[in-house]
Order: C-alpha cells, then sequence, then structure tokens
C-alpha cells in the first residue's frame, strides 16, 4: 500500500489517509492475481473540502494498472471501490503517486 497512509480495507473497499493533503495525478491499483483477476469495475474517490469525489473510474485491474488523472487532485484521504466482480476481490496495492512536472 502507498508508504506512509493509514488503510483501512472492507470486502470490495480500501481507503487510505494521511495526516495532510497530499497532491497525486497517478493511481496505481492492482489485484493479487494469484487468486484470479475478478475486479471488472471500480472507482477512485478522493476526500477534498466538498466530501468524496469520484476522481476516475476504470475497468480490470490485473497485476498491475496505472490511471493518469487529467489534472493533480490534493486530498487528506483516497478511496478505490470495486462496483463490479465476479468474485472475492484481493487487492495486492493502492499506490498513490505524484509525477515530476
Amino acid at each position: 500500500m502507498t508508504p506512509g497512509a493509514r488503510t483501512t480495507a472492507t470486502p470490495g473497499r480500501l481507503t487510505a489517509g494521511f495526516g495532510a493533503e497530499r497532491e497525486v495525478d497517478r493511481i496505481r491499483p492492482a489485484e493479487d492475481i494469484r487468486h484470479g483477476r475478478p475486479i471488472e469495475a471500480f472507482v477512485v474517490k478522493a476526500w477534498t473540502d466538498r466530501g468524496w469525489s469520484r476522481v476516475a473510474t476504470a475497468v480490470a485491474v490485473g497485476a498491475s494498472r496505472i490511471l493518469l488523472l487529467a489534472a493533480p487532485v490534493r486530498a487528506r484521504r483516497w478511496r478505490v471501490r470495486v462496483t463490479a466482480a465476479r468474485a472475492a476481490v484481493r487487492t495486492a496495492e493502492f499506490g498513490l503517486y505524484r509525477s515530476r512536472t
């Protein structure tokens, strides 16, 4: 999981929280593919001053996927929620990154 983050996980949802806002423009979810690739769709949200805001949606994750955000987003908390899956979801990673400009 993302270094320095406090994470909580429930079936189909993982939340990463930081003590301060963090700017992110790349999100990297990954499944534990030793158990297959059940994720069919997911959404990523960020906690901003307006509450939870959707920043990305996608289909399939697999061994690793990198989502490029259109613009950097600043938030204290980040959440990935699986919206469709064929079987139990096993998350291997939920990385949050800021590219160098």
